[in-house]
């Protein structure tokens, strides 16, 4: 993990020693794991904005600082959900919203978990999820900020999602097949990859034959 890393919010981008390091959202997205082409972009935006809001409002949930009467209507119903879970569960949150770079296979990826804790005596980490279903792309997901956080040594954590729905309930999604940890070393590679063809050859741009 590196300590001189920079978050620029705005543009959600990492840099490292002023080098921007690609995200694991990113990674994701270009190597085609992630893709919401078929949803007009509207929808996708107010979407995008609902999601914002439900970490948001579960995140001071969490802390002890959220006041509800700032809470949207369209977004009570996931927080309510969450709230839910902590209450029929023994998570322990260590870490919320937890933000670094880390390393894989000598390759550097920033990266922003939701929550890493206790979960019935065992170390998990857990992402929050808002979406309409469950996507592929939590498996590599969970497995790059499982990487970030293991120290030598250390055995592996258990990755869950918790999928909040707008009624107010919510469901825990195991993420558990090892492949995921290959899929998504492979999409970092393939993101460094094609950065230097870019170097050389311009990016996304054929190479001449000599």
């Amino acid at each position: 993990m590196s300590a001189t890393f920079t978050f620029i919010k705005e543009s959600h981008t990492y840099l490292e020693d002023g080098r921007v390091v690609p995200s694991v959202t990113q990674v994701l997205e270009r190597a085609g794991l992630v893709c919401y082409s078929h949803i007009p972009a509207a929808i996708l935006d107010h979407k995008a904005e609902i999601g914002t809001a439900a970490h948001a409002a579960c995140h001071y949930y969490d802390e002890g600082d959220l006041d509800e009467s700032t809470i949207d209507t369209e977004v009570i119903g996931y927080l309510e959900g969450w709230k839910k879970f902590r209450r029929e569960t023994d998570f322990t949150a260590e870490l919320i919203e937890y933000r670094g770079v880390a390393e894989v296979d000598g390759m550097r990826y920033g990266y922003t978990l939701d929550r890493a804790g206790l979960l019935q005596k065992k170390n998990i980490l857990l992402e929050i999820k808002c979406t309409a279903g469950i996507e592929i792309s939590w498996g590599p997901q969970t497995a790059a900020y499982e990487m970030a956080l293991r120290k030598p040594g250390e055995p592996v954590r258990r990755r869950v999602a918790v999928h909040l729905q707008p009624n107010g309930k919510y469901s825990l999604v195991p993420l558990n097949d090892v492949q995921d940890y290959m899929v998504f070393k492979w999409a970092l590679g393939l993101e460094l990859w094609k950065k230097r063809q870019g170097r050389t050859v311009g990016y996304g741009s054929p190479r001449t034959a000599a």
